[in-house]
């Protein structure tokens, strides 16, 4: 599977306004989540094939600490697929503890995603510049499918070079999200990252945010050094087209 690039100049993320978008806008800084915290089951979910390897194999029983009852059944010649599947959720859970995945959109006007991620229209989406800081937003697209990824272990190579293929891979169901996806490694716990604020191009606000709400994110913006002069833009509610209209606030 080859990973895309978007081809658009901005990215977009969407945000209730709340204690933790403030501190967001205040430090510059988006929140790098583990993917088992996404409310989608099936997300950074992914197949294991050991691809006859049995070195891959006894790796992977040390890795997981596995009781004697549990070594005696997959060490058991023929039971790849139960090795393979019993495995496959702990090996899940000790991946995602290493990386963390922050979430973006090339659509700013989404209906779904404005009423779902900005509390029903009353926050924002934050406009993001993303080559300005390609190491950070990194612009990789979300592949859809209708299944899940397979991914290769062996003892030669691991796994680390597909954690890729596994943040980058949702089912078909999200497909309208258009979405765009950053992954780094954590340290020392640490899941709050800086991004260079040059980046941020802009702020939108929803049909239904409160003015008492705009002038407080626009003074947050004013009183930071880092912000450039930002574009605020509105997204009304068109009842006559019956979608969402950005225009300049």
């Amino acid at each position: 599977m080859t990973l895309q690039t978007t081809s658009e100049k901005y990215i977009y993320k969407y945000f209730p306004v709340n204690e933790f978008t403030i501190r967001t806008l205040i430090n510059n800084e988006l929140f790098f989540s583990n993917p088992i915290d996404f409310n989608d089951p099936f997300d950074c979910q992914f197949i294991l094939d050991l691809i006859e390897d049995s070195e891959a194999e006894k790796e992977l029983i040390d890795r997981m600490q596995l009781s004697d009852q549990e070594r005696n059944l997959f060490e058991t010649k023929g039971l790849r697929s139960q090795l393979s599947n019993g495995l496959t959720p702990r090996f899940r859970t000790e991946l995602v503890k290493l990386i963390g995945v922050t979430c973006f959109t090339e659509k700013p006007d989404d209906f779904l995603m404005w009423s779902h991620y900005s509390k029903c229209h009353t926050g924002i989406c934050l406009k993001f510049d993303w080559q300005v800081h390609k190491d950070y937003f990194q612009g990789t697209k979300v592949i859809y499918s209708n299944s899940l990824p397979i991914i290769e272990y062996s003892s030669s190579q691991g796994f680390q070079d597909q954690i890729p293929k596994i943040v980058s891979t949702k089912l078909n169901h999200w497909s309208h999200e258009n979405e765009i996806r950053s992954a780094v490694e954590i340290k020392n716990d640490n899941r709050c990252i800086s991004f260079d604020p040059a980046a941020l191009a802009g702020i939108i606000f929803g049909d239904q945010t409160s003015e008492k709400d705009i002038e407080l994110i626009k003074r947050i913006v004013y009183l930071h050094d880092g912000y450039g002069k930002l574009l605020f833009e509105r997204a009304r509610l068109s009842r006559e087209q019956s979608k969402i209209i950005i225009n300049t606030l």
